[in-house]
C-alpha cells in the first residue's frame, strides 16, 4: 500500500511538472466508462472468468464494478 501511495504522488507530482509548460490532461468520465463496461458484460465476465473471492478483493480496491 505505502508503494502505490508512492506511485500515486509521483504521478500527481509529473502531471504538475508537465502542466507547468503547457501539456494538457483529459479527465476520463469515470462513471461513463464504468457504466459502459458493465453494460458490454466484461464485469459478469470478469466475476466468472476469476471468482467471487478475487472479484470481491479487486471491488475492495476499485469500488464497485457492476
Amino acid at each position: 500500500m505505502e508503494a502505490r501511495h508512492d506511485l500515486f504522488q509521483l504521478g500527481h507530482q509529473l502531471q504538475a511538472a508537465l502542466t507547468e509548460p503547457g501539456m494538457q490532461f483529459n479527465q476520463p468520465d469515470n462513471t461513463a466508462f464504468r457504466a459502459a463496461l458493465a453494460k458490454a458484460g466484461f464485469c459478469a465476465e470478469g466475476k466468472r472468468k476469476f471468482g467471487e473471492e478475487a472479484w470481491i478483493l479487486l471491488e475492495e480496491t476499485a469500488g464497485k464494478l457492476g
